[in-house]
């Protein structure tokens, strides 16, 4: 740094004021690097001083080491932000399938610098995975109560049932009907229509995800 500062400052006496020490002091300390290197990095017998062959090198260097050290400390400025470095998600394949891209994309828009993977994982799985520290977040239907786990409401979704017209239930549950196009409208995201009891359709045989895939 001191020999630097001598380079930018092309004189002893200002780059001596620049960092508030003596000339002489200053001078020895270049001395020092110079018979570390057993070089002579600067001309003395030029007005400005200028840089010897063996001079120009050793700034060369400088210059990359201080980028190097200017990189370094951005890079760790920005991890301490939590805005470098790499994020694990995890959750179950439906949700990864239907959700998780478009808030990875979201994410990465603001976050550029950040890596970002993801795991498809039972919803019985998540929490140990983030114990273990393979994952980060996890998304789960269900709040975990894990010790070490901390859960947070990420949002609500409508739950929407879809079934045949030809349902005899069909007829008890008129006011909870949609109306052809309302779906593809995206009228069903608004439209607040009266709560089912899903015990009409108990004896009704349903499709469901794999168990842990809830």
């Amino acid at each position: 740094w001191y020999v630097y500062t001598v380079y930018e400052e092309k004189s002893f006496s200002k780059a001596a004021k620049r960092l508030f020490v003596s000339q002489p002091s200053l001078s020895a300390m270049v001395k020092k690097v110079e018979s570390d290197y057993d070089i002579t990095i600067f001309d003395r017998t030029t007005t400005p001083i200028s840089l010897t062959p063996e001079g120009e090198y050793y700034i060369s260097a400088a210059k990359k080491i201080l980028r190097l050290d200017a990189d370094m400390r951005q890079h760790f400025r920005e991890c301490s932000k939590g805005l470098n470095g790499s994020v694990m998600f995890g959750g179950a394949s439906f949700f990864c399938a239907n959700m998780l891209s478009g808030i990875i994309r979201q994410f990465q828009s603001e976050y550029p610098d950040i890596h970002i993977g993801w795991q498809e994982l039972r919803n019985d799985e998540l929490a140990s995975q983030i114990l273990q520290k393979k994952i980060d977040f996890a998304f789960e239907v269900d709040k975990i109560e894990t010790d070490g786990i901390t859960s947070l409401k990420f949002g609500s979704e409508e739950l929407i049932l879809t079934v045949p017209t030809t349902f005899v239930t069909n007829a008890h549950l008129r006011s909870c009907c949609f109306r052809p196009g309302d779906m593809s409208n995206g009228v069903h995201s608004i439209y607040e229509a009266e709560p089912i009891d899903v015990g009409l359709f108990r004896d009704v045989p349903f499709v469901f995800l794999r168990e842990g895939n809830d």
